[in-house]
């Protein structure tokens, strides 16, 4: 008498993955923040290396950011966070571009970044109309804290170029909510390009202020400027 064979089954049933669906208004914001995100961090970031290379005669800090960051990262340096944050967005800019078709939902979600970036350029030029203030009341006088070369070479500057930026970033992203689509083709490269090489200089600074030898001759010498600065202070 045969005997029928039934198939095994399995314990467990399989796991069917549901398609994930993303509202492409939601990818077409996506895509303009981390854009404009890698772009303008990622070219801060650059800066902000190179000011370690000029052993404290200029320098540079990432704006906004850095409170948000420092508390939880000791030593590590929010450069080197900034840094790897601005490429993952460039490329989450560069992945999501293909996947925009609705153009209105593309032109809203740039017109949002050109808001905030108009917003970025009115808050240093407010800066730097109080560097300026600050500058011409502090004249002949002397202090430990106050360096008039330092204000303007440093601070000055700082705010200049970052006002530049973003008024660089806000016309861009102007030009896209308007529909002119071209510059969000040259901005997903833009943004990659940047980003990328935030990310390698960072590391290069790192590693420069590391195992560079004359790092502990420079600490020694800034550690003279400012007894000599204390000293000129109280003299």
């Amino acid at each position: 008498m045969a005997t029928e064979q039934q198939a095994p089954h399995a314990v467990v049933d399989s796991v069917k993955m549901p398609k994930l669906k993303i509202d492409n208004k939601k990818v077409a914001g996506i895509n303009a923040f981390a854009t404009a995100f890698a772009t303008f961090f990622g070219f801060a970031v650059i800066l902000t290396a190179i000011s370690t290379f000029t052993k404290g005669k200029w320098t540079f800090n990432i704006p906004f950011l850095s409170p948000f960051l420092g508390s939880n990262l000791g030593a590590v340096e929010s450069m080197l966070v900034v840094a790897l944050l601005a490429l993952t967005c460039a490329i989450i800019g560069l992945i999501t571009v293909r996947k925009i078709t609705d153009v209105e939902a593309m032109k809203k979600s740039w017109g949002c970044v050109a808001k905030v970036f108009g917003i970025f350029a009115l808050i240093f030029c407010v800066n730097m109309v109080a560097v300026v203030i600050y500058s011409l009341l502090s004249l002949g006088r002397k202090s430990y804290e106050l360096n008039q070369g330092r204000l303007w070479g440093s601070t000055f500057v700082a705010n200049l170029i970052l006002c530049a930026a973003s008024a660089a970033m806000f016309f861009v992203s102007k030009k896209i909510a308007d529909g002119e689509t071209k510059y969000l083709s040259i901005m997903r490269f833009v943004a990659i390009g940047i980003a990328s090489v935030a990310a390698v200089i960072a590391i290069v600074s790192l590693l420069v202020s590391f195992y560079s030898k004359s790092s502990s001759s420079y600490e020694l010498e800034e550690g003279l400027d400012e007894l000599q600065n204390l000293y000129n202070y109280f003299k």
